[in-house]
Order: C-alpha cells, then sequence, then structure tokens
C-alpha cells in the first residue's frame, strides 16, 4: 500500500462547494479533471489515475473522491479541492470493481469480482489500511448502500433460480439471508438457443434499515435489516410467463414511495450463429410501499434519475438482427414525486443515461458518435447545448 502524507480537508471542501469532476482520457491515459459545468470542458490540468474506471464514492464531506482502477485493482483517494492523491491501496488478485461506497469518514467498502467469485472489502481511509476481507462465492447483480449498510443480490452459481440478499455494514458485519419469491440469474446456452437473464431493482431506504427487492415476477420482498425479516408483496402486474430477459432498476424516492423501471431483452443464436437482440422499455413505475398500490408514469421508459425533486425518465426500443439494427427514442421526461409530467425534451432521441449534477443533467445520447452528451438546464426545462466529448467518465449522480 501506498501512502502519501495525509492532508487536511481544502477550502473548497470546507464550504460544502464540490466541483464537478471526470475521468477524461487523453491518449488512453485517463486524468481526474474539473469539468466545466456547462460545458464539460476540462478546467486545468489533471491528476494521472493509471487504470482508472467508472467507479468512484465521495467521502460524506464531499471533500475526497475513492477512485477505483483495475488491472491491478487499486483504490485511490483524491482531495477534490487540492486536486492532489493522498493515499493509493493495493488490493490483492485480479478482477473488476462493482461499487465502491463511503458510508463513514473511517469506512469504506468495496466490491469487486475474483476468478473465484467476488470479494467485499472494509477500508479505513483514514489510517490508509484494508480491515477486512469477506469472500463471496458468486458475482453480484444489484448492489445499493445507504446509512451504515451495503446490499447485494447474489444469483445462483448456474442459470436462473432464486437471489440471496447479503447485507454488509460499516462495523464489519456480514449477513445473508434467502429471498425464495425472488428469481435472478443469467444462463447462456452453449451452442446456439436463446439467452436468459434476470435481474430484480433493488433499493434500500434513506436510513439503510429497509431494503426492497423488486422481482421481475410482479413481487417485492420487504427486508427489515436487523431482524433479516422478509415479507413479499404481490403487486398488480405479473410478468411471470414473460420475465426471462428483464432487468430492473428500483430507487427509493422518500415518503414511501419506490420508483422502478427496467427493459426487457432477448438475444438468441440460431444454428448458423446468426445472432438477434432486442431491448423494449417496461415503463417507469411508482410504488407506494404503505399500500402497495403501483402506477404506471412513463411506459416508453427504461431508465430514470433523480434530480430536484424530479424524476427524469428516458428510455429507447432497439433491434438488431442481420446486421441492420433498429432504434427508437423517448428522449428525456421531468416528472414530480407524484407522477405528473412537467416536460420533455429531446424527442424521438435515444437516451442511454442521465447523470445529475445540482442545477444540470447530462444526457449521454444513443447514436454514431460515441460521448454525445445534452447538457440540460433543470430550472428552464430546456436543453443549454450538446456536446462531443473525449472518452470521458462523469463523477456524478445517476
Amino acid at each position: 500500500m501506498a501512502v502519501a502524507p495525509a492532508a487536511a480537508p481544502s477550502a473548497s471542501a470546507k464550504e460544502g462547494v464540490r466541483p464537478l469532476l471526470g475521468i477524461v482520457w487523453k491518449a488512453k491515459k485517463p486524468q481526474l479533471a474539473r469539468l466545466d459545468p456547462a460545458t464539460l470542458a476540462p478546467l486545468g490540468s489533471g491528476v494521472p489515475v493509471p487504470g482508472a474506471v467508472g467507479t468512484w464514492s465521495f467521502s460524506p464531506d464531499g471533500g475526497q473522491v475513492a477512485l477505483a482502477s483495475e488491472a491491478p485493482i487499486r483504490i485511490r483517494v483524491l482531495d477534490v479541492g487540492e486536486m492532489r492523491q493522498v493515499a493509493a491501496m493495493k488490493l490483492t488478485g485480479a478482477g473488476n470493481v462493482i461499487d465502491l461506497a463511503w458510508l463513514r469518514p473511517d469506512r469504506l467498502l468495496v466490491v469487486h469480482t475474483r476468478p473465484d467469485g467476488a470479494r467485499i472489502v472494509w477500508i479505513d481511509p483514514q489510517a490508509r489500511r484494508v480491515l477486512k476481507r469477506a469472500v463471496l462465492d458468486v458475482a453480484p447483480g444489484p448492489v445499493a448502500a445507504a446509512g451504515d449498510t451495503v446490499a447485494a443480490l447474489v444469483p445462483p452459481e448456474d442459470g436462473v433460480g432464486t437471489a440471496r440478499l447479503v447485507l454488509a455494514s460499516a462495523g464489519g458485519s456480514l449477513r445473508e439471508v434467502a429471498l425464495p419469491a425472488i428469481p435472478i440469474g443469467l444462463w447462456l446456452p452453449p451452442t446456439g438457443g436463446t439467452f436468459e437473464r434476470v435481474v430484480p431493482g433493488l433499493a434500500l431506504d434513506a436510513a439503510g434499515r429497509h431494503a426492497y427487492v423488486v422481482g421481475t415476477n410482479g413481487v417485492v420482498a420487504e427486508v427489515d435489516i436487523d431482524s433479516l425479516a422478509v415479507k413479499n408483496h404481490v403487486l398488480g402486474r405479473s410478468l411471470a410467463k414473460a420475465m426471462n430477459g428483464e432487468a430492473l432498476d428500483a430507487r427509493w424516492l422518500g415518503n414511501g414511495m419506490l420508483a422502478v423501471a427496467g427493459a426487457s431483452y432477448s438475444a438468441s443464436v440460431d444454428a448458423q450463429g446468426g445472432e438477434t437482440q432486442s431491448s423494449t422499455p417496461l415503463g417507469l413505475r411508482l410504488i407506494d410501499v404503505t399500500t402497495w398500490a403501483e402506477r404506471t408514469v412513463d411506459r416508453g421508459a427504461s431508465g430514470f434519475t433523480l434530480a430536484s425533486g424530479s424524476l427524469l425518465a428516458y428510455g429507447s426500443s432497439w433491434s438488431s438482427s442481420a446486421g441492420v439494427q433498429k432504434v427508437a427514442g423517448m428522449g428525456l421526461a421531468a416528472y414530480g414525486a407524484d407522477g405528473a409530467q412537467r416536460y420533455r425534451l429531446l424527442a424521438g432521441q435515444s437516451v442511454g443515461m442521465v447523470q445529475t449534477d445540482g442545477a444540470r443533467a447530462y444526457a449521454w445520447l444513443d447514436g454514431p458518435t460515441p460521448f454525445h452528451v445534452a447538457v440540460v438546464d433543470l430550472a428552464r426545462a430546456s436543453v443549454e447545448r450538446e456536446v462531443h466529448l473525449p472518452p470521458t467518465a462523469l463523477l456524478a449522480d445517476f
């Protein structure tokens, strides 16, 4: 483990001002840089972060950021105000970093894969040392963090089966509970046939005391984090006969509400090796966990993000066969917490992801040119500009 001298939080961190940061690849060499929020252009020179990937977590006070690098796995801690590295911790073995969660000033949790499964690693970023490692027999699917808890859904070792919920606490505990009503998994046919992928949505409430696992079969498993008690709730929507290929994303909105969106994927290979793929939005839904009533807000959405009290929905349908690809997008739509539409932008365009930072949202547009982003002024409900970036990963909410 290489450690730089400890540094006090910078002035900007103390004042609660956090600049927009991004990892920008220049000549295939990644650098952490401050970005102009309006144009996403780098402001000044960046800090080299060799091997960096787009996985990060800010410290609770926002004054530092942890960045993951791979080959080998390394966790770097950088001071946001002074833009300098203050620590670098190398983790043993090869793999991919799935998630970082800086739960409290002295506890950073890392979830990463290994050839033999996965690991959860507890790090004290202040002391710059690894405290504990735990082994997972299978690489997890969705991961969520809130309060002092990191939750991960673990599939069966092979094929599609039922989920397990693994709960890691900032204090070092690791617990597990079975969710027999929630399907999850991935099955790849050895020679032709239909691919199967089932991914439930996972959300934690703001305090990290309850987990909600939204199954593709219309069941929501509610888990009490303290007691591990599980209650299953059946929604009106049931897709048991068409669940293969569905992937969901769930978020806690507060006030007893969940938001859920996703897409249904289909992929198959014929005997001649010809591949056919398609993706269809499953829509954006709101679920009231006090009554278990649900409401569809936007049928064309496959994803969403949260911004300034709004839900920003986006999505597209696409198909690919015999080298021909067809895409139809819904653009970007903003909804209030009550589900009422506020505005729509980028009509007909296919949006792959939306990130937010303060008063702006950044819609990543699908198309022939990668790293094409629409900068949205949320207060004015308008597109400020569209920009074409060098390879860039924004360190912004999504």
